[in-house]
Order: structure tokens, then sequence, then C-alpha cells
């Protein structure tokens, strides 16, 4: 067997949906920025009672667009970059596991190999899910950005541990990964062989 592990990630029917989403709040934003709140409501757009609210205050108005530009910018920014990242969903060598699947942004990881118990499968057909086994749930419930935080705690809700990685998530085969984690765990966690 190998000494190290690369799973490619698999891209979902999400990551196609976001961009058009983006796309579409992009251009309102930009319309409203274009228009005048008179211009706005004069051509019918001021019917709602929180519109007509909004269009009455041009600092709002203004504010409002040019929040819905960057915010939808930046998300479609991030989900191109997402649909092109090539870094490996989960990876493990001799310094431990790295576990990337939902964004390369948010990886966590090297996990040495003495901070992990064992590894399990849970699930059934296509909800089928690799659990990472760890020794402090604590440490790495905190450990990443928010929303990395905020996926860990759902994890551990859900399958008891923080790292999950979902069949839906990764292209190999998750009995292979699982044989193959163990193995690297095996080879890595011999007392000859010290975690640098």
């Amino acid at each position: 067997m190998k000494k190290t592990l690369m799973v490619e990630r698999r891209l979902n029917k999400q990551d196609f949906i976001v961009p058009p989403i983006c796309i579409a709040f992009l251009v309102i934003g930009c319309w409203m920025l274009s228009q005048s709140a008179a211009e706005i409501i004069a051509n019918g757009g001021g019917t709602h009672p929180l519109v007509r609210m909004v269009m009455s205050r041009p600092v709002l108005h203004k504010s409002i667009s040019l929040l819905m530009v960057l915010g939808a910018g930046y998300g479609l920014l991030r989900s191109i970059l997402h649909i092109f990242d090539k870094s490996p969903a989960l990876s493990a060598n001799a310094r431990g596991l790295t576990d990337a699947h939902y964004d390369s942004k948010e990886a966590l990881g090297p996990i040495p190999w003495r901070d992990i118990l064992g590894f399990s499968v849970t699930g059934s057909d296509n909800k089928r899910s690799l659990v990472v086994e760890l020794v402090d749930l604590e440490k790495y419930l905190q450990a990443g950005n928010v929303n990395r935080r905020f996926n860990s705690e759902k994890n551990m809700e859900s399958h008891g541990s923080p790292i999950v990685v979902g069949q839906q998530w990764i292209k190999s085969d998750l009995d292979e990964v699982l044989l193959q984690c163990q193995h690297l765990q095996a080879l890595y966690t011999k007392p000859s062989n010290p975690v640098p």
C-alpha cells in the first residue's frame, strides 16, 4: 500500500447553483445603484411598503445596493474559486491527516496521527460518511474559521466527531479510503516511526 493518501474532491449540484444566484443579486444590486429611488418608484418598483420605506431614504437605498453588489461579488468569486479548486479533499502522510473536503480555505490539519483514535464508516447507500475518531474532540471543535467550526459542531451532533467526510464530497470509494487511512495510521503510529 501507499505511504500517502490523496482523495479528490467531488463537485455537487449546489456548487453550480450558487454562481447564478450570485450573478442575479449582483445584477439587481448594480441596477439599484444606477437608479435613483425616485426612478425606481416612478417605474412601479415601490408598491410594497417595505420597498417604499427603503427608497424614501437615499442613504439606506445606496447602502443596501452596495451591500448586495459586494456580497454577491464575494460569493461569486468564492464559488468560482471553489469550482476550480483542485486541492485534495482528504490527504494523509507521515505528518498526519488533512481534511479539506468542504473547501481548501477551511482545511483542518494536518491532524497528527497520535490525535487519531481510528476511523469508521457510518450510514448506508449514498449517505455514507467516513468518521475520524479523535482523542481530544474539543481541540478540533474549536479549530478553523467560523464556517469550519459551525460544520464541526453539526458533525459532532450527528456523528460524534467534528471530522466527518461524506461520500458525496469525494470521488474515491469510501471503503477504499477507510482501508488506506487505517493502513497509514498503523504505519505511522508504530514506535519505530516517530511523527515529526
